[in-house]
Order: structure tokens, then C-alpha cells, then sequence
């Protein structure tokens, strides 16, 4: 069954399964499986869903992905009302045999099940409700750490291609509603939240990553935002809902923030935006909303020390140095209008202790290509020691302004001055 599906032969799939048949059955050298079979097995697996991980994970259910590709197809083409299918049970149980022991071949099916089932039926038709149901209390915590086992950091960068952005979302997604992100109360499995968002994480931090071997096509850069604004939206909106209500989970949750160097992933999301040639790039909107949320999140967390904040600080001013960088460069091809409103995110992620206007001033060579400069300690500006008025980034600013051929060198006007 697998070497067959593996095939990618639609032909030889389509005859082995009896996708095609016109009675409407499959496997039919062996008595067929009607549509009304396909939805007793999906439901009958459904109930028992909790058993599934660990069956998998022992190794157990060798042929379960290969039988769900099999209901999933005739799930599909079932000539019963969409809407009446039993679409949630069938990603249900594809999402557990997903995170369970599958291998990355199995994985890839897997996924284009879901995204179907995404994209052309739950995004289509709102008759249907999105309501994942957990089989006991315990299901939302054996979920929740199977999720994070497949997504330990740091992940190799072979699985990039496999677990790909848009199952990574619909898992972070399916987690937090099993823990209940949907009732607006406290989550079921509170703990395992800093855990569950540091998964989510790694997977960002896998995307970025990926450029080793070259900068991200257009396509990828959206993508990127868009998974970005959901991890953190999610993020922010589980602290500003007050589902994290427990202090010690909260200070763990800030902890794990400052370990895995929110600021830093954060800004190299950010940084993406420098390889855009429009003015609205795709799903950067997104990015720069979940940006103000998670400011409104910080402020209702527990500060860091001040040596992380020390750090956090370190690491802003060097994304805030490059952000100017490129505003003020003539070199660089993204629009000037969109390095600005990068600019405004990233300062909703500022720390207090960094201030801004005093540590900005202008270059007085007007031959800079960076003009506005940001400066912070151990760094400081140059001044004019004969007139004490011109300012520059650098020494060799101040050389190119003294000795400039034109009127405007600045030892024309220096004695003057």
C-alpha cells in the first residue's frame, strides 16, 4: 500500500483504491468500503483518538497514515452533503498520527490532506463548526507534549521542506483549542504553554534559518510573516485574555522568552522586510499588529532582570541601527514609507530602559549615505573641535566633509563659523 501511494501514480493509486469505481466503493477485490463505511471507521477512530499517540509512538499502527489517505480520499469524494462529513474527526485524527511516530515520507501525504481539507472546505463553508473536542482531561497534555517533542529545538534543517509553515500553523492551532484557547478561561495544561509557544518558535526560527542556502523568494517572505503574526497574536492574546493566570507559569513563560531570545527571532522576522520591493508586502500588516500585541503582553507580564534587559537592549539597538540604516541608504531597493513603519514595530517592542530621541543625531557630511544616526554607548559622535558645531558618524566622515572640493567643505566655514 505505501510503495503504491508513494508511486505518486495517479493511475495505479486510483485503481488500488477504487477511487474511480462507479458503485462507489474501494478496495473491491475485497468486498469494497462504501462511503457509509468510510464514515463508520473515521467516527470509530475518533472516539478512541486519545489511544492513538500511544499506540503510535510504540511503534503500533504501521498502516494508519495509509488508511487515512484512503477515508480521506473517499471522504472527499463522497456524494453526501459537505457540510455534513465528518471533516473535524478526519483532521482529528490525521493531526495525532501527524505528531505521532510517522515518518517524513508519511508526513507529506498526511499534510495534503489537511491543507485540502483547510483551504477547500473549513475556510469555505462557516456552516461548519471549528470545535476540536478532547476525549478526556488528560488528551489536551498528551497532545501538548507530543506537539512540542516533534518541534524540540533546535530542528534540523531537513525538515524545513517536510513540516512545512501551514500544517506547522494548523497544529499550533489545533494545541491551543484542545487546551482550551476557544472558552477564554484558564487553559487546561497551563504549564505546558511556555513549552507549546517555544515549539512554535523553533519552527519560525527553522524558516529563518533556511536562507543559509539563500535569501527567501516572495512567496516564502509572506508565508513567514503570516506564521509570525500567529504565534505571536496567539501568544499575546492567551496573556491579555488572562488564561496564564498562575504567577509561576507567567515568570516561566518570560523566562522561556529570554532564553530562546524573543527579540532576537523577532527581529530577524523583522529584517525580511528589507528584501521587499513593494509598498505592502503580503501579511506584513499581520506581523506589525501581533508586534503591538505582544508589547501590550510584555506590559502585563513580569519584567526580566536588568541583565536580560541589558541584553534585550544590546539586541534592539542593533536591529533599530540597521532598520535606519537602510531608510537613510540610497543603496537599498525597499521603499523608504515601508523601512519606516518596520521602524514603528519594532520600537513597540522597545524596551524602557532604552530612550530613543536623545541618542539620535544627524551627520553633518552631506555626502553620508547615512544621514540620521543612532548612537548608544560605547559609541558617541564626532565633534568639530574648532567650531563645536558639526557633528558627524565617524572620523572619515569628518575627513570627507573637511576636504570636499565644493563650496559647502566645511573648512570654508569652520573659522567662519
Amino acid at each position: 500500500m505505501i510503495a503504491v501511494l508513494c508511486s505518486e501514480n495517479t493511475a495505479v493509486i486510483e485503481n488500488l483504491l477504487g477511487i474511480l469505481s462507479q458503485g462507489g466503493r474501494a478496495f473491491v477485490i475485497d468486498g469494497g468500503l462504501s462511503y457509509d463505511d468510510v464514515e463508520f471507521l473515521i467516527l470509530t477512530l475518533w472516539k478512541d483518538r486519545k489511544s492513538l499517540l500511544l499506540l503510535r509512538s510504540c511503534g503500533l499502527l504501521p498502516g494508519l497514515p495509509a488508511l487515512l489517505f484512503v477515508l480521506g480520499e473517499m471522504t472527499i469524494l463522497s456524494k453526501s452533503s459537505i457540510i455534513q462529513r465528518p471533516w473535524l474527526a478526519l483532521e482529528d485524527i490525521i493531526f495525532r498520527c501527524y505528531i505521532g511516530d510517522t515518518n517524513n515520507l508519511e508526513r507529506t501525504i498526511l499534510r495534503q490532506l489537511c491543507v485540502y481539507i483547510e483551504s477547500y472546505v473549513l475556510n469555505r463553508y462557516r456552516a461548519i463548526s471549528i470545535d476540536y473536542e478532547p476525549a478526556d482531561k488528560e488528551d489536551p497534555r498528551i497532545v501538548a507534549e507530543a506537539y512540542c517533542t516533534v518541534f524540540t529545538p533546535p530542528m534540523e534543517l531537513s525538515l524545513a521542506p517536510i513540516v512545512q509553515l501551514d500544517i506547522a500553523t494548523m497544529l499550533f492551532r489545533w494545541v491551543l483549542e484542545l487546551l482550551g484557547w476557544q472558552s477564554r478561561g484558564p487553559l487546561v495544561g497551563e504549564d505546558l504553554v511556555p513549552h507549546v509557544i517555544k515549539s512554535a518558535m523553533a519552527r519560525l526560527t527553522l524558516e529563518i534559518d533556511r536562507e543559509v542556502s539563500g535569501p527567501m523568494i516572495p512567496n516564502r517572505r509572506a508565508f513567514t510573516n503570516r506564521y509570525a503574526g500567529e504565534v505571536f497574536g496567539y501568544t499575546s492574546s492567551l496573556v491579555l485574555q488572562e488564561q496564564i493566570p498562575t504567577s509561576n507559569v507567567k515568570e516561566a513563560l518570560v523566562q522561556m522568552f529570554m532564553d530562546f531570545d524573543f527579540h532576537e527571532v523577532a527581529g530577524r522576522v523583522l529584517m525580511l522586510v528589507t528584501r521587499e520591493t513593494s509598498n505592502q508586502p503580503p501579511s506584513f500588516d499581520e506581523l506589525r499588529t501581533s508586534f503591538r500585541q505582544m508589547n501590550k503582553a510584555f506590559a502585563a507580564l513580569p519584567s526580566p532582570s536588568s541583565e536580560q534587559l541589558a541584553s534585550i537592549a544590546i539586541l534592539w539597538r542593533k536591529v533599530f541601527l540597521n532598520l535606519m540604516y537602510h531608510q537613510q541608504s540610497s543603496l537599498t531597493r525597499t521603499p523608504r514609507g515601508l523601512i519606516g513603519e518596520a521602524m514603528e514595530a519594532w520600537d513597540m517592542l522597545r524596551p524602557p530602559s532604552v530612550k530613543r530621541p536623545p541618542d539620535l543625531f544627524e551627520c553633518m557630511n552631506p555626502r553620508c549615505a547615512i544621514r540620521v544616526i543612532y548612537m548608544g554607548s560605547p559609541e558617541a559622535c564626532i565633534l568639530c573641535e574648532e567650531c563645536e558645531k558639526m557633528t558627524y558618524c565617524s572620523p572619515r566622515c569628518q575627513q570627507i566633509h573637511w576636504s570636499l572640493d565644493t563650496s559647502d567643505a566645511h573648512r570654508l566655514k569652520c573659522h567662519q563659523d
